[in-house]
């Protein structure tokens, strides 16, 4: 378990939230932790700097620490074969898989409008997207990402475009699951949809190397 020096550490309550306010104490768990980092522009979802050589290399640690605006965790086989499951919607999302069972079982992390699920799996993944409708409607009810090779997803302490800040709401260390433990989440949000007569975008649900909240 890292502590997050900030703040007074955890205890057994994985729903207490942790706001990481220094980069500095997040740029020391992500080392601890085999996650790769890339910094972004402040307040912004961007990043500062070309960072596909990142999918493949190792980050200085030392020159992040210089930086003064967000940052980000590299997905895929350069963080152990980290998988982040995003979802858009805080509401739908705890309505789609056991959020209070989840949040005992891995490190999560609150977005500006939903959440971050870390997971690594046995080999590198690519990057999928699912889009659920209402029927008739044009805009998704929600958005979820399985966030793999060739993306990247905001870190913990960084500053949405609105001000919201990325705060850890579980900080269990990243939980490996399997390949199946990955598909029964998928079938999770498909039980969800059928049982709720939505629909899913097929269309959308492909390769994709964009980042999101």
């Amino acid at each position: 378990m890292v502590e997050v020096t900030t703040n007074p550490p955890l205890d057994n309550n994985a729903n207490q939230k942790v706001n990481v306010c220094n980069p500095a104490d997040f740029l020391s768990m992500a080392e601890k932790r085999g996650l790769n980092v890339i910094s972004l522009k402040p307040k912004d979802k961007r990043p500062n700097k070309p960072w596909k050589e990142y999918i493949k290399n190792s980050c200085d640690f030392n020159v992040l620490k210089r930086w003064a605006g967000n940052f980000a965790v590299v997905c895929g086989a350069v963080s152990g074969n980290l998988v982040v499951v995003d979802f858009d919607n805080k509401e739908t999302c705890k309505k789609i898989i056991d959020f209070e069972k989840e949040l005992k079982k891995t490190f999560v992390v609150e977005t500006a409008h939903g959440f971050h699920f870390y997971y690594r799996l046995p080999e590198p993944r690519p990057t999928n997207i699912l889009e659920i409708f209402e029927p008739g409607e044009d805009k998704p009810l929600e958005v979820i990402h399985f966030k793999g090779v060739g993306s990247y997803v905001v870190a913990p302490g960084s500053v949405h475009p609105t001000g919201a800040v990325y705060s850890i709401i579980s900080n269990k260390e990243i939980r490996k699951i399997s390949n199946k433990e990955l598909e029964d989440i998928k079938a999770q949000i498909l039980k969800y949809i059928r049982r709720n007569e939505l629909s899913p975008d097929r269309k959308s649900t492909r390769l994709n190397s964009s980042h999101t909240d």
